[in-house]
């Protein structure tokens, strides 16, 4: 018969009821869990909130704001403040185009500030040329591209918006290998692209039917079956620059480069040869972005990769800055206006040398 000590029972309970009331410290301190079991951070749920229900109002004359409209597209002027259509704003916020990080919160009402570099856009879209916006983090391109969208649906055109192209590479959907086509089909997430398209072209795309396949190419197709110009926009492409390889592998476990993936693959197509009935538009930010379309000879492959930069080579570069003074002038204003910041507007200018998320984050005396 074995012998165990009383010392040695009466040491492993104590440790026992130490570990549990240990135990019991760590979950009363944790930040209690919503019932889904997601946390959020402040940023996604003020984004997601009413908060803007809170915010000033103003009257749109006292910032001489306009709304644009179909014959006011072409005489846009640099440096003023527009807003857009309800059903417009309506359509923009089911597309997906606007960000957390854009704050606007803040706002009771939001308007967007016409630049330089929107009618620069306005006037390349007209021409049925794919377009590359480049430009520092913070600069504005993700609200470029809101406009252009804005812009598109009062023509009448259907609206594709890729807001992250991030998840197109991060294995969080699934790739099927289709035997047709050479590629992989993203089933996945082309079905949940679709239903932010349907509801984002609800009216135009009443009596379509669905795609014939569950691909980016079928989603262009259904709008092209309603002979309907579709312009389609992808956010931070330059996620392909820095992760060649997606995560997703092939049946040897052997990951799968960007453009053997469905939706890339379509999208790189349109880069190389636009359509007249296909405008397509991306954004690219990071410090390599000019190495990533040119080349160098020390570059490693995430810097420079010469297959992803042909796909770019006839495409027109639209170089996106900061805000000039006249620019800046009229944000500033509308900051006061909205109860934002009392800050003079050269303060915010020079805080960041005109990038508009800097001037926002400087407002606000924090960044959440």
């Amino acid at each position: 018969m074995l012998f165990i000590p009383r010392r040695t029972l009466h040491t492993s309970r104590l440790t026992q009821q130490f570990r549990k009331a240990v135990e019991a410290e760590k979950k009363r301190r944790a930040t209690p869990v919503k019932s889904s079991g997601e946390y959020r951070d402040f940023e996604r749920a003020a984004a997601y909130s009413k908060l803007n229900q809170n915010a000033v109002k103003f009257p749109a004359e006292s910032l001489n704001i306009s709304e644009a409209n179909l014959s006011s597209l072409n005489t846009l002027e640099s440096g003023k403040l527009v807003s857009w259509p309800a059903p417009v704003q309506a359509r923009l916020h089911h597309l997906g185009t606007y960000k957390p990080n854009q704050r606007h919160e803040l706002f009771y009402k939001h308007y967007s500030l016409i630049r330089t570099s929107t009618v620069n856009m306005l006037e390349k879209m007209k021409l049925g040329k794919s377009l590359l916006l480049q430009g520092d983090s913070g600069v504005g391109k993700s609200s470029l591209l809101t406009q252009a969208h804005a812009a598109a649906m009062m023509q009448g055109w259907g609206c594709i918006h890729i807001s992250r192209a991030e998840d197109l590479i991060d294995g969080s959907s699934d790739t099927v290998y289709n035997q047709k086509t050479k590629v992989w089909d993203q089933t996945m997430f082309s079905a949940r692209l679709w239903k932010k398209v349907l509801k984002s072209n609800k009216e135009l795309l009443a009596d379509a039917s669905k795609p014939e396949t569950m691909t980016l190419q079928g989603i262009i197709n259904v709008f092209k079956a309603q002979k309907l110009n579709v312009l389609i926009t992808i956010d931070n492409i330059n996620a392909f620059q820095y992760q060649p390889y997606a995560k997703n592998t092939d049946t040897e476990n052997v990951p799968l480069y960007n453009n053997v993936l469905e939706v890339p693959n379509t999208l790189f197509k349109f880069f190389v040869n636009p359509t007249e009935s296909v405008c397509l538009i991306g954004s690219q930010a990071g410090y390599f972005r000019d190495i990533a379309l040119s080349g160098h000879p020390d570059a490693p492959k995430n810097h420079y990769d010469p297959e992803l930069a042909a796909h770019f080579k006839n495409t027109d570069k639209i170089n996106v800055t900061g805000f000039n003074k006249a620019e800046a002038e009229t944000y500033a204003a509308y900051l006061h206006a909205a109860g934002v910041t009392e800050k003079p507007w050269d303060l915010l200018y020079q805080s960041g040398n005109g990038n508009p998320r800097t001037m926002l984050t400087t407002a606000t005396n924090f960044a959440y």
